[in-house]
């Protein structure tokens, strides 16, 4: 009897899942923080500024692996650019922040 329900309830469980597309309701950005051999692969961050939740991950090209982990959004702070995105909303160019940041 379990598995005529499990067999009944796993399609049913599949046709319930809907994605939908809230791109325009969260505002949130990707932060490229460079390659490295020890990952083998690219580390970036991802901030989302609607619900202030911040990310940093992995990606491995050569696998198509990949992790993405939860991390508190006050370490990226140290960063000026995710620094300046997380106050204003604003993306300040590398050049910018160099120029800006290079007297202190």
């Amino acid at each position: 009897m379990k598995l005529l329900l499990l067999l009944f309830f796993i399609p049913l469980s599949l046709f319930a899942y809907n994605d939908h597309d809230v791109s325009g309701a969260v505002e949130a950005e990707g932060f490229y923080v460079g390659d490295d051999k020890d990952l083998g692969g690219s580390f970036f961050y991802i901030v989302d500024r609607t619900n202030k939740l911040c990310f940093a991950g992995t990606r491995r090209p050569q696998y198509g692996t990949g992790t993405l982990i939860k991390i508190p959004c006050k370490a990226l702070k140290r960063t000026p650019e995710i620094n300046t995105y997380m106050e204003t909303g604003e993306i300040i160019e590398k050049k910018k922040v160099k120029k800006r940041y290079k007297t202190q």
